[in-house]
């Protein structure tokens, strides 16, 4: 769309929109050159990093999505995104999963045309957060509860996130637990706690310990020491089988993949 202009005008002719159409045929069009080679240049660096790589190609050169991220989302189903910096590459899975969040944000904020009663609870679980905290989640954070949608952001130390987004975690929860921290981040959580508890405290918690302040009837109550149960063990002893089921029902061979993205390249 963006280079080729032949390919860029058959695509146009298929458009009903008058406002798209516009755009392209009269706008886009008219831009003056080397201000085009500017704007295009960043754009064709981040689509070409995702494109270099067969897995994300193959994935996201796909006409018909099979898995839809607000039906997932609405009916309580579980969507695992395995993001290996190993299968991946660093930049392309920060990049990917940085797609896949953003998703996971509009399908929320879709819901406001819905009454808030018929919003399904969902649980978003991020690991290595820090890796996909744009900027945008400032506002994730704020509006996930009107929404139902609960986050769980794992990562290893606090000033792995920017200012702002620290802010936006601290900001909009009115609970803290806190297990052993070192003692740069038990500092943070001192200030955080209302400096009710030592410094100290918070690097010497023995495992499965926890200092906790929480909010009773929307005001806070003293800060606790509390003792958790060891985690279970794992019991599903069938995931390839859940594995198997799951690509049955949602996914595409990749050699299909692949031989209609050689067809579609073939036709430009």
């Amino acid at each position: 769309m963006l280079v080729d202009a032949d390919y860029r005008r058959w695509v146009v002719r298929q458009v009903r929109d008058p406002f798209v159409k516009q755009f392209w045929e009269q706008e886009f069009e008219n831009y003056d050159p080397r201000f085009m080679r500017e704007a295009i240049a960043p754009i064709q660096n981040k689509v070409g990093a995702l494109l270099q790589s067969p897995m994300l190609r193959n994935i996201l050169g796909q006409i018909r999505n099979r898995v839809s991220i607000p039906f997932t989302m609405d009916n309580r189903r579980i969507f695992i995104a395995n993001l290996s910096k190993g299968r991946m590459g660093h930049d392309k899975s920060n990049l990917f999963g940085s797609l896949l969040v953003s998703q996971f944000q509009l399908a929320a904020m879709a819901r406001s045309s819905r009454p808030e009663d018929e919003r399904v609870p969902f649980l978003l679980v991020v690991d290595e957060f820090q890796n996909f905290a744009t900027e945008a989640f400032t506002s994730i954070l704020a509006e996930a509860r009107k929404y139902r949608l609960t986050l769980t952001l794992s990562h290893q130390y606090i000033d792995q996130l920017t200012p702002s987004i620290r802010s936006a975690v601290f900001g909009n929860v009115g609970n803290l637990i806190a297990f052993r921290v070192g003692h740069t981040d038990a500092a943070i959580l001192a200030s955080e706690f209302g400096n009710e508890v030592r410094t100290d405290a918070f690097v010497d918690l023995p495992r499965f310990h926890a200092l906790a302040k929480v909010q009773e009837n929307n005001e806070p109550q003293a800060t606790f020491k509390a003792r958790l149960a060891s985690p279970p063990k794992p019991c599903n002893t069938r995931p390839h089988r859940i594995i198997a089921r799951s690509r049955e029902r949602f996914a595409t061979s990749r050699a299909h993949v692949e031989t209609r993205i050689q067809r579609w390249l073939q036709r430009r």
